[in-house]
């Protein structure tokens, strides 16, 4: 056997490897202690239950487009009707140019009853609500950020070990008991050693394994004073007790690789599954009739049993008599042949009450198919009465758990160059420059654009003219330069990319929101918590949906402000902020002055008190005049 297929096939029958195996293996499959598994000569496996449903439920020719095996001997299904959502359940890695991706595992019941069939009853899916589900448990620490995954295909997944403090005679013990998906036990004690002896594992006196066959126990024997939440911190900031999954949700779609968020993988599944399901029952239809048929001839051909036995014994052959059944009587040829097939038990009353009540059952199960292959919604429900199904029988509990916490990150250095917190005022000037200064040194300059006041220790989130938010450390702004600190030495900005609004993580009870305003005349205004977080990212995220074309022209926190838009002939538009509805990170936004043909917003300014006279309605249903 190929070596290269021989590892796909033990990795579909590791428990450890797949939230889901579809292999049931019997030999030496290799472990999690990081043993290999034996030879293909030495094992052996069949399919397990899940994949024989899962997979081959439905599995037939009439229903599947079929193609030509690799050499032209046989034919083989285009695509396995497969119910059992794979490609969100279980781990699928890919390598290649425009190939790579990384799909995370998802518990079987959280993508039925969140995700799929919300989505076939046009419902709401709430992103927040699902979570990946490895393997091999752990916790998921970053809870707020994984909705990024569903929305755009992409986003960070940061599992941590679970972790227990023990005492044993007299010892102080600290036991990993969940390690995150592909850690090793072997390779992660030489590693915890490895830190020890470098020190940059502290408090330690002795490293073991003592995991049995269903248990994992990594074992750290600790001093009686040791500081557990540094050790801790230790343990995950320098081996793998801690490690990041990158989603990258690239498929095949239509024989094209494509990045897909969770409603287009959703869609794909819905639109395939109901088309098998029209197939089948199209099918079923048609195997129906076709016993209607018959069992409409056998009816007839009874109530008339004598004539047809003495024309059958008249014939010189069978061939003969089924020639004078179809002309004498009138049969089909299926018909016919039936007859001619029919055992004398079958001219028993009981027999032909049976042979009714089939017909009956027949008649009644045809126009079933039929309103099936008619209608979506019986598509739909028979769709989601199989899912609940499988959920049932094969569904199982979340293993791993979610939380959301502040990560803390340390070096080798960190104890020896960390700074005490301390208050500063960030700013942003005109020239682009942001600054970073004491509170007792800071003095206002005419050219900042924005100031507030926070800790060194605070992130803040900086507003980019692409319609990206960063989140960004602020003693990572600081800098000896008296002009301050380019954003793009810190951020991966694109070309011409700007900073256009930078603000502290609090939240502000008069200006809670973040308004955006597009040259085409767009507005979006979203709570300012959906873009907060307790992590740094500089490589930016999407805060708003921009047309093509279109770019943004400035950016404010509001509330029941008021808003001059100005035109570039000349037209002006002033509204309160509490107009506009507060949507989600990814919309688009609402028209805020309509535009005449070629024209564009050249400025957007908050105003105080404007003079009622002036002030008119969003989208240019008010007061929209031309400046004098």
């Amino acid at each position: 056997m190929d070596s290269a297929i021989y590892d796909a096939l033990v990795r579909l029958a590791q428990p450890f490897s797949m939230r889901y195996p579809l292999i049931d293996g019997h030999g030496n499959f290799g472990n999690i202690g990081g043993d290999e598994a034996a030879a293909a000569r030495y094992t052996e496996c069949r399919l397990e239950k899940l994949t024989e449903e899962g997979f081959l439920d439905k599995i037939n020719e009439h229903i599947l487009e079929m193609q030509p095996n690799y050499d032209e001997t046989l034919t083989e299904p285009v695509l396995l009707p497969a119910l059992f959502p794979n490609i969100l359940c279980n781990p699928t890695q890919g390598i290649g140019l425009a190939m790579a991706c990384n799909w995370l595992p998802h518990n079987l019941n959280d993508i039925v009853e969140k995700a799929i069939i919300p989505y076939l009853l046009d419902k709401d899916i709430d992103y927040n609500d699902i979570f990946p589900d490895f393997p091999t448990g752990g916790i998921i620490v970053n809870k707020n950020e994984v909705h990024t995954i569903y929305e755009t295909g992409k986003g960070k997944v940061v599992v941590e070990a679970k972790w227990r403090e023990e005492e044993r005679d007299g010892d102080r013990l600290l036991v990993f008991y969940e390690l995150p998906y592909q850690v090793y036990l072997e390779p992660l004690i030489d590693k915890i050693k490895q830190q020890c002896l470098a020190k940059t594992i502290t408090s330690v006196i002795d490293v073991r394994n003592e995991s049995t066959e269903n248990e994992i126990r990594v074992v750290l024997e600790i001093e009686k004073d040791a500081d557990i939440n540094h050790l801790i911190d230790q343990a995950f900031s320098f081996t793998d007790l801690r490690k990041n999954f990158n989603a990258n949700q690239v498929g095949l779609v239509s024989k094209t690789p494509k990045l897909v968020n969770l409603d287009e993988v959703l869609e794909i599944y819905a639109n395939f599954h109901k088309d098998i399901i029209r197939r089948f029952h199209e099918h079923e239809f048609g195997v129906a009739r076709t016993r209607i048929e018959i069992l409409e001839g056998l009816l007839k051909a009874l109530d008339q049993i004598e004539q047809i036995i003495k024309c059958i014994k008249e014939s010189d052959s069978p061939s003969a008599a089924r020639s004078k059944l179809e002309n004498d009587f009138s049969f089909t040829e299926p018909q016919a042949k039936a007859i001619l097939d029919m055992k004398l038990s079958r001219l028993a009353n009981l027999e032909q009450t049976k042979l009714k009540d089939e017909l009956k059952e027949k008649i009644e199960y045809t126009a079933f198919c039929e309103s099936v292959v008619n209608s979506q919604e019986k598509q739909v429900e028979i769709l989601i009465d199989e899912l609940r199904a499988l959920v049932k029988k094969f569904g199982d509990s979340r293993r791993t758990e979610v939380i959301q916490k502040d990560i803390k990150k340390i070096t080798k250095t960190t104890e020896k160059k960390e700074k005490p917190a301390r208050d500063v005022i960030v700013s942003l000037n005109s020239l682009g420059y942001l600054n970073v200064t004491p509170v007792e040194l800071f003095k206002a300059q005419r050219i900042t654009v924005k100031t507030f006041k926070c800790s060194s220790k605070d992130f803040i989130l900086l507003f980019s003219n692409f319609g990206k938010v960063y989140r960004l450390k602020v003693e990572n702004l600081e800098t000896d330069n008296k002009k301050g600190i380019i954003p793009a030495s810190v951020l991966k900005l694109e070309p011409k990319e700007e900073i256009q609004l930078i603000t502290s993580m609090n939240i502000n009870k008069e200006h809670p929101y973040i308004s955006f305003f597009t040259k085409d005349g767009l507005v979006k205004k979203s709570d300012k918590s959906i873009y907060t977080g307790t992590t740094r990212n500089l490589q930016g995220l999407k805060a708003i949906q921009l047309n093509d074309g279109d770019q943004l022209v400035n950016i404010f926190e509001t509330n029941g402000d008021y808003v001059r838009i100005e035109s570039t002939n000349n037209k002006v538009l002033i509204f309160n902020m509490e107009e506009v509805r507060a949507v989600g990170k990814t919309a688009k936004g609402v028209k805020s002055m309509s535009l005449d043909a070629g024209a564009n917003v050249q400025k957007v300014e908050l105003v105080k008190n404007p003079d009622p006279s002036t002030i008119g309605k969003r989208a240019g249903k008010g007061k929209v005049w031309k400046q004098k």
